[in-house]
C-alpha cells in the first residue's frame, strides 16, 4: 500500500493565468467571468460580515493571489495581512493586489505571530481555504490567537474536505465547522448568492449549493496558538 503525503505543492503556480485555474477549479470557458463575479459576491459577504473601515486590518487566511484582499482595499481602503502556504501564491499577491495597504506572510510566519501573540487583527476571513489544510484545529487557533477579542471570522468553506496529497486531493473526515465553533462562537450563517453559482442564468446545478457552507464566527479566544 502507498503512504500517504501532505503535498500542496500544487498551489505553487508561476504564472498569474495557472494560479487562477488553481484558485477557481471551473471550466475554462467561464474563468474569467466567474473570477469576476464570484470576487465581487463574496466580497459583498465579507463586508457584510465583517463591516471592516479605512481603520480595519484583517486578515486573508489563504489569501492566494489576493483577489478578496485587492477588492477589499479597493472598496473600504483597510489594510489586509494575507498568509499563505505557497511561495509563489504570495509573490504573486503582491504584484496583483499593487497596494501598500497588503502585505503577505508566509504560513511558518503566522504561526510565530500566532505563539507570540503579536498581532490583534480586527477581523479575518477564509474563503475555500481550510478544506485543504493540513491541520485545521491548530489553523484556527491560531487564527484566534491573533484576533482581538470578539473580532469577527467569515469562512466560506467546502462541506467536504479536500486535502492535497501525493495521491491526488482526500477527505479525511474532518468537520471544519464543528471545528470552528468549538474555537469561535458560531453567529451566523449566510445563503449562497447567486453568483456564486457556476451558471447562474440556469439555476444551482445538482449539489451545487449544498456543497458548501458560509458561516460568520465571533472570536471568544475559547483556542490558543
Amino acid at each position: 500500500m502507498k503512504r500517504i503525503f501532505y503535498t500542496p505543492a500544487i498551489f505553487e503556480q508561476s504564472t498569474l493565468a495557472d494560479a487562477k485555474r488553481i484558485i477557481l477549479t471551473v471550466p475554462p470557458d467561464i474563468l474569467d467571468d466567474f473570477w469576476q463575479r464570484a470576487t465581487r459576491a463574496t466580497a459583498d459577504l465579507i463586508l457584510e460580515a465583517l463591516l471592516p473601515t479605512e481603520q480595519s486590518t484583517l486578515l486573508d487566511f489563504g489569501c492566494g493571489i489576493g483577489r478578496l484582499a485587492k477588492e477589499l482595499i479597493q472598496r473600504t481602503g483597510c489594510k489586509i495581512v494575507g498568509v499563505d502556504i505557497s511561495a509563489s501564491m504570495r509573490r504573486l499577491a503582491v504584484e496583483y493586489v499593487a497596494s501598500d495597504r497588503f502585505s503577505a506572510i508566509s504560513s511558518d510566519e503566522f504561526a510565530r505571530l500566532a505563539a507570540n501573540k503579536t498581532a490583534a487583527f480586527s477581523g479575518a476571513y477564509s474563503i475555500v481555504v481550510l478544506q485543504h489544510v493540513l491541520d485545521p484545529a491548530t489553523e484556527l487557533r491560531r487564527i484566534a490567537a491573533t484576533c482581538a477579542a470578539a473580532a469577527p471570522l467569515f469562512v466560506y468553506n467546502c462541506i467536504n474536505r479536500c486535502v492535497p496529497t501525493n495521491l491526488g486531493f482526500a477527505n479525511d473526515g474532518q468537520d471544519i465547522g464543528r471545528l470552528a465553533s468549538e474555537i469561535f462562537a458560531f453567529k451566523q450563517e449566510f445563503d449562497v448568492p447567486r453568483d456564486l453559482l457556476l451558471y447562474p442564468d440556469r439555476g444551482p446545478m445538482p449539489g451545487e449549493i449544498e456543497s458548501h457552507w458560509f458561516r460568520l464566527f465571533v472570536n471568544e479566544r475559547r483556542g490558543s496558538a
